[in-house]
């Protein structure tokens, strides 16, 4: 299951940029949360950068991991809620 829109309840927040908000990109997030096994919730920040939402530290450890080889190209850090 996805959902694409803000949550404000996550505190564990990793921001993607390089990536561009259409559906191939959506497509990539679901099995990218898939791979991880996990319930996966996106929002998308502007065209070019995405905010993914964990439940914990090691969810978002794994996230950053995978994404990395995955992507390479892409650029991350962890994000504040508040950002």
């Amino acid at each position: 299951m996805y959902i694409i829109g803000p949550n404000d309840s996550r505190v564990h927040i990793l921001k993607v940029n390089g990536i561009t908000k259409n559906w191939k990109w959506n497509e990539k997030l679901m099995e990218f949360f898939s791979t991880l096994e996990l319930f996966g919730l996106w929002n998308w920040v502007n065209n070019k950068s995405a905010l993914l939402y964990f439940d914990d530290e090691k969810q978002l450890k794994d996230a950053e991991n995978l994404m990395g080889k995955e992507y390479p190209n892409t650029c991350m850090g962890e994000s504040n809620p508040i950002d």
